[in-house]
């Protein structure tokens, strides 16, 4: 938050870190996302959402076609996907790698639809050289989400750079948090200069909007620090618990409901700001040193877990380090519980707040239901991992799911 607060005072001293990005500062940018993906063509944009909506426009892709998805991501999205005149079907995740359910994803790409958008979850790879050979074979162009990927491989080819196009989120909580920008990579120079064509068209940004998400993005790095959270936030979490749950749950629950937009904002369509250009270039930087304290950290729970809940971790994790063709980031590490909200609880009156995924399950919008989504929300949690306490909270954390027999 540090970080936060100096970029906050730097927006207010030079007005023009929150305009639209200077080209040498874009430039520089985008060389650095190209040379870390091995990518010809970059292009940055304001938001995934407004990524999405420039890739759908460049495949010109007829009213009221198909889009095949997996169902875990923003309702801006669908929003974008709607206003194209386009349709959305699910394809069901798998809850292994949470990737689409391999079993059904020949038949769904049969039918043709007019592109495949897989989105990524947790930093867990899934087979994507299979999801991509499926894609050639039906000649359906394959978009990867990759926001919560970035730095995850499949035999030491980055996520990312398996399709037609890419898209990358960097927002809040995210390992490259740029204040809300997000880019485009693709090696296909034809289509990049139809998505550019269009962004050439963007309006200039918008200084308050920009300050707004460096604010808000301070303010939460603040309150989940680890003295803060523990001597403020927790005890009032705790305290509004008690008192008005309800309120409580809308809090922190899981997001079921979708708010939905009658048209796209004009902020969608703004440039990517200075400063935004700035911060993620910094972020990619540390990139590497992030993944990798990340993953020893997963290889010192996945080690405990492994000689003191074998059975859990037979069932489990067996897959998670046994196959060196995948190559994890791990953004979360995920838990699989009898019931998350019981686990929550117990975990939460114990002093362990975690949750689930805040994503919301697009395919209930549509009344589309798809078993394994809906485990994800009941059976899935978050396990807290920090390094300052790795193995004592790790020994803690598994004794108290045991104890409440919790652990499936």
């Amino acid at each position: 938050f540090k970080e936060d607060f100096k970029y906050l005072i730097s927006s207010f001293l030079d007005s023009k870190l929150c305009n639209s990005a200077k080209q040498s500062t874009r430039a520089k940018t985008a060389d650095l996302i190209s040379s870390y993906f091995d990518s010809k063509n970059v292009v940055l944009t304001p938001y995934a959402r407004t990524s999405l909506h420039l890739i759908l426009k460049a495949l010109n892709i007829p009213s009221g076609s198909e889009i095949l998805m997996t169902p875990f991501n923003i309702s801006p999205m669908l929003d974008v996907i709607e206003k194209l005149d386009l349709k959305p079907i699910f394809i069901d995740i798998n809850l292994t790698d949470f990737g689409p359910k391999y079993d059904d994803l020949d038949k769904c790409l049969s039918k043709k639809p007019a592109c495949f958008i897989l989105t990524y979850l947790f930093g867990y790879v899934p087979d994507i050289k299979l999801i991509s050979d499926y894609c050639k074979k039906y000649k359906v162009p394959l978009i990867e989400d990759f926001s919560q990927n970035i730095g995850s491989a499949f035999q030491n080819k980055l996520l990312g750079t398996f399709g037609l196009a890419s898209i990358y989120s960097a927002s809040l909580t995210k390992y490259v948090d740029g204040y809300s920008g997000s880019f485009i990579i693709s090696n296909d120079d034809i289509f990049v200069n139809k998505i550019k064509e269009i962004s050439n068209y963007f309006l200039n940004t918008n200084p308050k909007r920009i300050k707004k998400i460096i604010l808000l993005t301070l303010l939460w790095n603040i309150a989940l620090s680890i003295k803060i959270f523990s001597i403020f936030i927790y005890p009032g979490l705790y305290l509004l618990k008690v008192i008005n749950p309800e309120i409580f749950e809308r809090l922190l629950g899981s997001r079921n409901a979708i708010d939905r937009l009658f048209s796209l904002p004009n902020y969608y369509f703004e440039d990517i700001s200075e400063i935004q250009c700035i911060v993620m270039k910094k972020k990619l930087l540390e990139l590497e040193k992030l993944i990798s304290c990340r993953t020893k950290l997963v290889k010192r729970v996945n080690l405990f877990i492994k000689n003191n809940y074998p059975k859990y971790y037979t069932k489990n994790l067996t897959k998670l380090f046994s196959d060196e063709n995948y190559s994890n980031s791990f953004w979360q590490f995920i838990i699989k519980v009898k019931n998350t909200e019981k686990a929550k609880d117990i975990l939460f009156y114990n002093f362990i707040e975690t949750g689930i995924t805040k994503l919301p399950n697009l395919s209930n919008f549509y009344e589309v239901k798809l078993e394994n989504a809906t485990k994800l929300k009941s059976e899935y949690i978050f396990m807290p991992l920090h390094d300052f306490k790795t193995d004592k909270a790790t020994k803690r954390f598994f004794k108290l799911l045991s104890d409440n027999d919790l652990l499936d």
